[in-house]
């Protein structure tokens, strides 16, 4: 398996601010992040999403604006880096 890091970027035809400000919501994950499902709720200080493998933790990795990285932690305590931009970007070019 290849470790190396990679960057992924679609544009969308949104201001900077606008996709920022919906994709830093953590309510809005389960909406643009594929594999997440169903709801998302704050316990204990934490992002837990309801993933098809149970229960994760999700936890925003940067907050340089126009940079969209979380960290997801599976239910087996595994950490996993996700990023679904394109989902994103349907999003908001559907309203």
């Amino acid at each position: 398996m290849d470790d190396a890091a990679r960057a992924i970027a679609v544009t969308i035809a949104r201001p900077a601010a606008e996709v920022d400000a919906f994709a830093r919501d953590p309510r809005n994950l389960p909406a643009r992040a594929a594999g997440l499902a169903g709801d998302i709720e704050r316990v204990d200080g934490r992002w837990i999403a309801d993933s098809p493998m149970g229960p994760v933790e999700v936890r925003s990795v940067s907050d340089e604006p126009g940079v969209l990285h979380h960290d997801v932690t599976l239910p087996t305590g595994a950490a996993a880096v996700t990023a679904d931009l394109a989902r994103l970007r349907d999003l908001l070019d559907r309203r």
